[in-house]
């Protein structure tokens, strides 16, 4: 491929599903994608749309708290999606959507770089919310004997559904793509995994 065709949100590699295998029957691909995900504990989606922006096929939520205190009562929701590619083809690909339940702002991995990154910025929100209004549970001194617990239980969690997410990817692609290249001009350079 000699042209920038695949959008990767937060897979490892591009996880292809070819035209040529599916180009009459992409809706009934991607319907049989979402049952695969239901067996995995997902939820199907209906309302997806061969697009450019990642069209959900499947949706899973849970609330975590591994303190009991409201301050690190999260909810995490893990999104499964397909992406058009520009020409031709598409990707599957993900997205971990955390709030934590006392400021309702939700951090997407897709806007980070890394899980590092995002679990910072999710710590930085807590210890503002722990510092203007308090919480029945923990104080100040508190947060701070416990903030480097906090960053490994979230570490961890969003490390978990990652890694299931890229393995479900992977597994149920036709073909994974690594990009070997993008010249000046716009035109990449794609090669195919194993």
């Amino acid at each position: 491929m000699s042209t920038p065709n695949f959008r990767q949100y937060n897979t490892r590699n591009y996880c292809v599903l070819l035209d040529e295998n599916h180009a009459d029957d992409y809706e009934f691909v991607v319907d049989d994608l979402s049952y695969c995900a239901e067996d995995k504990g997902f939820e199907r989606k209906r309302d997806y749309v061969r697009s450019m922006e990642m069209s959900i096929f499947a949706e899973q939520s849970d609330y975590e708290n591994r303190y009991n205190t409201a301050l690190t009562e999260m909810k995490v929701t893990t999104q499964l999606g397909v992406i058009s590619g520009y020409y031709a083809d598409a990707t599957i690909d993900f997205d971990i959507i955390v709030r934590p339940i006392v400021s309702g702002y939700d951090y997407r991995l897709s806007d980070y770089n890394d899980i590092f990154s995002m679990v910072q910025d999710i710590l930085a929100d807590l210890e503002g919310e722990i510092a203007s209004f308090g919480d029945d549970d923990w104080n100040y001194g508190i947060w701070k004997m416990n903030k480097k617990h906090v960053q490994t239980w979230l570490n961890n969690l969003i490390t978990k559904k990652y890694d299931a997410c890229d393995e479900f990817c992977e597994e149920h692609c036709d073909c994974r793509l690594t990009c070997r290249g993008i010249f000046s001009n716009g035109e990449a350079v794609y090669s195919r995994i194993g």
